[in-house]
């Protein structure tokens, strides 16, 4: 009996230790299930339809396989509810294949981290074509995001507290250009990577449980045609810390007749930060082709610290709008300008503190030390942009110190406008910038305190610099080897005057603008500060890369040595290991 015994329970152990696929369960019905599941028809419901509730749990939606695609899918029409609902306590799901009506959506249970058993982990959803509600994350970890087809109205792509990564969203296609619709929103999201992505709509990510840390927004291409109804910023980010930002396209190009009339003619900007610190912007280009007057391509808003903007391409070419704003915001912010830790406590009680509802205390609803300063813009860094606005390039509005323009083509009606910027000491620096203004390169409104050296300052108007009432010198600019046309009489140290002559600054299309120095004897060449190339910014190369100075012994003024080749940015590297027969 018991070698009888002995032969039963051998195999099954094998069985186990081999690890052989579990049974396909083919699924004709709405209903619960877990394991491995297959569609095995088109389903129709009025309620939540394919519900998982375990773990290690694949629902395959394809109907037929050819060369191991899936070239049909079943589908699955609802009314008003999900098409599949991933509950709490279910991890390492796959759901993939599937042509659906609704909704897609991970339920998992409020956790601030992923350490809650009740928190949904390890989900991959692919291959999905929606029509109506897209995918709905929320409290889930590990989450995977790609290969996706949706479209419809409300949120396309939906999450709130992923709050540990990694999170990704790759390749997929969202077209959600609604109005009051988003294609991508992201709440308390942490370490999203959201990567080659084509959106018709708006984007936003924003925190105020912790910062949103290692962040990678790459490679995206988005575009809205209600970025300016109702206020909708097309995209906007909100506390990213140590985050990458590159190589997007972003435009909005709103018509009238897409708003509603309620909606229509309410600003917006294209992209809107908002208190993030020690991330890059590389590389974007964001462009608005229509934008109501007094907005811009973006907007610095509350406080952002310590973030680097490179090669970017900043361009709204309408009337009275800037390429770049920066503003501050009231208090809640530490002496130093930084925003407080987003994990306190939330107040709604009476006092100034509740339009922000983080940097209040809870007992009266006023500021909370040391939070009871304005939000400023500071030690951020411009390096090799082009912001192109029609009313200025870059707008101060009281706004910042201790931030640094280098190598920038900044263009406008005014390239820049200071406006009023932050008391106290420190300076907004400019160093190597080519800066041109149809009526003025320099607009003082208030107290601006500018450190420039080596700019070009160009203006077709009457003047280079259009002074405050009162006066523009001394403690407020302070510039050296700077090349004015037409001449400004400053008291600055070293003054250049004299046409530069650019190659081209006056295309109609601003990307086809080129302000390099079109000869060797312009005024701007070989006459910049001895002293640039080791301090204060160590500016060793041009807006393109070419090395500061060449053989002349001088760096050249403005942002390009002469004789520089322009480079696209966006160019494809050239393909590797090639060979000829």
């Amino acid at each position: 009996m018991v070698r009888s015994k002995l032969l039963v329970v051998l195999p099954a152990v094998l069985l186990l230790s081999f690890g052989f696929a579990q049974a396909q369960t083919l699924i004709t019905a709405c209903g619960r299930y877990h394991g491995n599941l297959r569609l095995d028809a088109d389903l129709t419901a009025t309620s939540n339809c394919i519900i998982i509730d375990g773990d290690n749990t694949t629902l395959d939606g394809c109907a037929a396989y050819t060369g191991g695609n899936c070239t049909s899918k079943h589908s699955i029409s609802v009314s008003g509810a999900a098409s599949v609902q991933v509950l709490e306590y279910s991890n390492d799901v796959v759901i993939k294949n599937i042509s659906t009506n609704a909704r897609i959506k991970i339920d998992g249970v409020a956790a601030l981290d992923c350490s809650s058993d009740r928190t949904v982990k390890r989900v991959t959803i692919s291959n999905i074509n929606s029509t109506g509600g897209g995918i709905d994350v929320t409290q889930a970890c590990d989450i995977t995001i790609q290969n996706n087809v949706l479209s419809g109205g409300g949120i396309g792509i939906s999450s709130a507290y992923a709050m540990t990564g990694p999170y990704t969203v790759r390749n997929n296609t969202i077209d959600y250009n609604v109005f009051n619709s988003s294609a991508a929103y992201f709440f308390n999201v942490k370490e999203l990577t959201f990567d080659q992505n084509q959106l018709h709509g708006n984007f936003y990510l924003e925190s105020n449980w912790g910062r949103a840390t290692n962040v990678r927004i790459t490679n995206n291409n988005l575009m809205s045609e209600h970025g300016l109804c109702d206020t909708h910023d097309v995209f906007r980010v909100k506390t990213l810390e140590n985050s990458l930002v590159d190589h997007n396209v972003i435009e909005s190009r709103a018509q009238q007749d897409v708003c509603p009339v309620t909606n229509a003619n309410i600003p917006a900007v294209v992209a809107k930060l908002y208190t993030n610190t020690n991330t890059v912007f590389s590389y974007n280009r964001i462009f608005s082709n229509n934008i109501t007057a007094s907005y811009g391509a973006i907007e610095l808003r509350s406080s952002n610290i310590g973030n680097t903007f490179y090669r970017n391409e900043f361009v709204v070419p309408v009337a009275g709008s800037s390429a770049m704003m920066s503003h501050f915001s009231n208090q809640c912010c530490d002496a130093e300008g930084y925003f407080p830790p987003l994990d306190q406590n939330h107040c709604t009680g009476a006092g100034g503190g509740t339009s922000y509802g983080y940097c209040c205390n809870p007992a009266d609803g006023n500021y909370r030390a040391p939070y009871t300063s304005p939000c400023h813009q500071r030690h951020n860094v411009w390096d090799s942009n082009l912001l192109y606005g029609g009313e200025s390039g870059v707008w101060h509005y009281g706004d910042s110190r201790d931030n640094t323009f280098k190598n920038n083509v900044i263009v406008g009606k005014y390239g820049i406008t200071a406006g009023g910027c932050e008391a106290g000491t420190g300076f907004t620096y400019y160093y190597n910038n080519t800066i041109h203004g149809t009526t003025a390169a320099l607009r003082d409104m208030a107290n601006c305190a500018i450190q420039a050296r080596n700019n070009i300052f160009f203006s077709n108007g009457a003047a280079s610099i259009v002074p405050s009432a009162t006066g523009f010198d001394g403690s407020e600019f302070q510039g050296d080897y700077n090349l004015f046309w037409p001449n400004y009489n400053s008291s600055q140290a070293h003054p250049r005057t004299g046409n530069p002559g650019f190659v081209n600054a006056t295309a109609a299309d601003p990307f086809q603008r080129d302000y390099r120095l079109s000869s060797s004897s312009s005024p701007a060449r070989n006459a910049g500060d001895p002293a640039t190339a080791a301090t204060p910014m160590s500016i060793t190369v041009d807006r393109v890369g070419q090395v500061r100075p060449d053989a002349g012994g001088l760096a050249d003024i403005g942002a390009y040595e002469y004789g520089s080749v322009p480079v696209d940015p966006n160019a494809p590297a050239a393909p590797a290991n090639l060979r000829t027969q």
